[in-house]
């Protein structure tokens, strides 16, 4: 009952970030969702250290949270609805958005969830599914880290484009915003996944080691995906009406999934899994990076990507040079990679502060400014 009263009222709540980010509007989603996870993560870290409650009550905040950023964004949503009236055609959206949401079921069960079944159905020891998890979780929240809260933006902002025909633009949004992606995503991940031993021992526990080589597996594999666009390009044919093609794209990788689930998982359980998820995940993306290229005709910028792979791991070299048997010397390999990495880029060229600057700090400023002369 407490988990349908959290997810009743999150949906409510993505539904509105939508319609914000349909207008461009995310300074004001930003702000709210700051201060309400921020005042959640204070709450959490009370009911579970300090009053030594249970996963019901960290629950119930999570549902009482969301309750409260529901009521803020219908409020502020009410200007936008009223403001800028439209006949649409809805019955062109509903089979869009048919499509997507088989889509995102797609995706839920013939994924993760798929594996888990599986895993269960050949009795695969829960410590391993439950190492599996973690590690799925790690890989997606770094992912999640530098991508979030842009999909709806791209998505927007590649369909404004599509329905002015402006093919050149699209392909010139494609390769920025996967670039300003790389910038960050790249070392991120190669860091992570070199010291996936000491930050799951540290930061876990020695309990959870099984999910080190899961983790470095599945990342790997992952950041392969990154490198091709990942989820940008399923949103640029989202926007070019293509949602139909990634349907078909979707069904068949999960069925291509379920093959391998069944042919590795009863001989290396967790890890058999996780090479399955892995190994379909980079072929989705490889077919939907190469269905766009042959739709757009551009150029995939290389050389910039190499640049950063060099930058990457000659810093990630002479951090391995010091030792991750505690915390401190942990934040110090993360410190010390990152000014190497900041020193490398910049002498090879990569403007990575003015990445940080355009594409973080004014972002959402920015976004505003170019919906209002584009109005």
């Amino acid at each position: 009952n407490i988990i349908f009263l959290y997810v009743f009222f999150y949906n409510y709540a993505i539904i509105f970030e939508f319609v914000f980010q349909s207008f461009y509007r995310t300074k004001f989603v930003t702000l709210i969702n700051l201060i309400f996870k921020l005042l959640l993560l204070i709450v959490v870290f009370v009911i579970l250290f300090i009053y030594r409650l249970g996963v019901y009550d960290v629950l119930l905040s999570y549902g009482i949270a969301y309750f409260f950023i529901t009521v803020l964004f219908f409020v502020k949503v009410k200007e936008y609805l009223t403001q800028y009236p439209q006949k649409v055609a809805i019955i062109e959206i509903v089979k869009s958005g048919f499509s997507v949401w088989l889509i995102k079921i797609i995706n839920y069960f013939l994924g993760r969830y798929l594996d888990i079944l599986l895993m269960s159905f050949y009795l695969i020891a829960k410590e391993q599914i439950g190492c599996y998890n973690i590690a799925f979780t790690l890989v997606m929240a770094l992912s999640y880290i530098v991508t979030s809260g842009l999909g709806g933006l791209g998505l927007s902002t590649f369909s404004e484009l599509e329905s002015k025909n402006n093919t050149f633009a699209i392909v010139q949004a494609w390769r920025k915003i996967l670039k300003a992606f790389l910038v960050f995503l790249i070392p991120l991940f190669i860091f992570f996944i070199v010291k996936a031993a000491a930050i799951i021992k540290l930061l876990l526990s020695v309990e959870y080691e099984q999910s080190i080589i899961l983790f470095q597996v599945f990342g790997t594999l992952y950041f392969l995906s990154m490198l091709l666009g990942s989820g940008l390009n399923s949103t640029v044919l989202y926007s070019l009406k293509r949602e139909k093609l990634v349907l078909c794209y979707r069904i068949s990788i999960g069925i291509i999934n379920l093959i391998l689930d069944i042919l590795l998982i009863p001989k290396y359980g967790a890890l058999g899994a996780m090479i399955a998820t892995g190994c379909s995940t980079v072929l989705v993306i490889s077919v939907e990076y190469f269905n766009i290229k042959n739709l757009l005709k551009f150029s995939y910028p290389l050389k910039f990507v190499l640049k950063l792979l060099a930058a990457s791991i000659v810093s990630m070299v002479i951090v391995s040079m010091i030792k991750n048997d505690t915390i401190i010397n942990l934040i110090i390999s993360v410190i010390t990679f990152c000014l190497m990495y900041l020193i490398f880029t910049t002498l090879l060229k990569v403007p990575v502060f003015q990445y940080i600057r355009i594409y973080l700090m004014p972002l959402i400023t920015r976004t505003e400014r170019q919906a209002n002369s584009l109005s």
